[in-house]
């Protein structure tokens, strides 16, 4: 019955995609706490709903079509076929997780959910045959089995499936161990109605009820594990693993979009040169595996991939479309202290222009990454188009609007620093790990042009447009420390993910 809690626990991932609240905040790969803390929440709040975005049904009650605990060992005293159909599971609400385990970077490890519980009823249909200890009980009509303060750890595993350039948890194995501190259960119509053997036989298995649990225990575990398996994979089949987490969900200031590109060129310093030994012909013609401190054979492998690949992504690298790439949501919050004190948020917004970046540096790449890695390139034009909001003040006047945004900044130069430490993991298997990123970045020009603002007043909106963009310097110098921190967040991410995956000795000749 705790099976249906692994695919509650997915719901903290909902914020990701679907228009989910910000608080609670989706957690980070394995905080423990947070996923614990989430999902009792999300327990108590949200198991009355179905969720088709993560293909979870209702799960209080949870709906159950058919089920068969079959208990068949000869030298068992318990030997009976039970199936449940069209039974309701109530009591999922009320459950709390108590300790979380795993849901960390490597897909093939372990993850484990400790749950405690006070009441756990299946309630409906039921059909059986068999015999308990040496009476036979035989009955088809209404049941009730109920598990009172039970604990349970539920543990699964799984392996990488990739779908369309993501990387997805195929989950291959779920296991659920339930230990109730007392069960109670109710057969109607046992012995095709004879009330006397039936409410003698119901007596008798209350009675006992322990020791009939603990001869049933495997196969009544070994059957919820199965139907819950089912729900499990369908949920982590909904989105790419690595989408779930909070990493992946972080909230940019406007410049910081395109910071996320020149991310994704830090990510081809790898992507572009892996040409792994045995799967060189996987990858599309023109992209060769440069040696670690080759920085031409590096800059060159950018600057390839931008041209060519910029606008149909790699699929084989798991490269998205970079021009024009498509943002979800990022916003800029409030700084009481800054002459510029907004909130400007931005949702479905293109950012167009990467595919004529060109990168000028990329240097530091030692075998031992002793050194800062150096990253510079820079964008002729590049334009941030979709819907806006803002509210706040520009200097002393106020500003407020909603409407569709024009972002353009020219001639853009982009500076990023990372350092790197080296994590071994067995005999020539070097990771890298992200440890500090700083970055810069200068347009020659910024230009704004926000649709909309107060509410379509043509002269307070030719007003403001004047003002930021004759002050678009002092205005983008103010939002520097906000960008230089997403981007920070953004990086560290990103290059996780591809050096925490890949090792040095495929990512390069080393």
């Amino acid at each position: 019955m705790f099976g249906i809690a692994l695919a509650t626990v997915l719901l903290l991932f909902v914020s990701v995609q679907a228009e989910f609240p910000d608080d609670p905040k989706p957690c980070k790969y394995g905080d423990g706490e947070c996923i614990m803390e989430l999902c009792n929440t999300l327990f108590n709040e949200r198991s009355s709903e179905a969720n088709p975005g993560l293909n979870l049904p209702r799960l209080d009650p949870l709906k159950i079509d058919k089920m068969v605990i079959s208990q068949g060992e000869s030298a068992s005293p318990v030997g009976i076929t039970l199936t449940f159909t069209d039974n309701l599971l109530y009591g999922i609400k009320d459950q709390r997780i108590v300790k979380v385990k795993g849901f960390g970077k490597d897909l093939t490890a372990k993850h484990e959910v400790k749950i405690v519980t006070k009441i756990f009823s299946l309630v409906g249909p039921y059909d059986i045959k068999g015999k308990v200890l040496i009476l036979p009980i035989s009955g088809s009509g209404q049941s009730n089995l109920t598990l009172v303060n039970t604990k349970a750890i539920l543990s699964f595993w799984g392996k990488p499936l990739e779908k369309n350039g993501e990387i997805y948890l195929d989950v291959t194995d779920l296991k659920i161990a339930m230990k109730p501190e007392s069960i109670h259960y109710h057969f109607s119509n046992l012995f095709n109605g004879d009330k006397a053997l039936g409410d003698n036989m119901n007596v008798f298995l209350n009675e006992n009820s322990e020791a009939i649990y603990k001869e049933t225990a495997s196969s009544i575990n070994r059957s919820f594990g199965e139907f819950y398996l089912g729900i499990v994979k369908g949920v982590f089949s909904k989105w790419p693993y690595a989408k779930l987490f909070a990493p992946e969900y972080i909230q940019l200031c406007f410049p910081a979009s395109i910071m996320k590109l020149t991310l994704a060129l830090v990510l081809l310093l790898g992507c572009a040169s892996v040409s792994v030994h045995g799967h060189a012909s996987e990858l599309p013609s023109g992209i060769e595996r440069c040696g670690i401190t080759d920085e031409q054979c590096l800059m060159n492998g950018v600057n390839f991939v931008l041209r060519n690949y910029a606008k149909s992504g790699i699929k084989e690298l798991g490269l998205i479309p970079l021009d024009p790439l498509h943002i979800k949501k990022f916003k800029i919050g409030r700084n009481p202290h800054s002459p510029v004190n907004i909130d400007l948020s931005f949702h479905d917004v293109d950012l167009l222009g990467l595919q004529e970046g060109v990168a000028k540096r990329v240097s530091g790449f030692t075998s031992d990454l002793s050194r800062s890695i150096e990253l510079v390139m820079e964008v002729p034009e590049l334009t941030v188009k979709g819907p806006y909001s803002v509210e706040g003040r520009i200097l002393i006047l106020p500003i407020t609007g909603k409407g569709n945004a024009e972002i353009r900044l020219k001639k853009t130069k982009v500076r990023a620093l990372i350092k790197f430490k080296r994590v071994s993991k067995g005999e020539h298997q070097t990771f890298a790990e992200v440890v500090n990123i700083n970055v810069e970045v200068d347009p020659a020009h910024v230009t704004y042009h926000l649709e909309n603002l107060f509410n379509g007043q043509k002269d307070l909106s030719e007003n403001m447009h004047a003002l930021i963009n004759e002050n678009w310097k002092d205005i983008f110098n103010e939002l520097k420390p906000g960008i230089g921190e997403a981007f920070g967040l953004i990086a560290k991410s990103v290059l996780d993910r591809i050096f925490g995956k890949l090792p040095l000795e495929q990512l390069f000749t080393v």
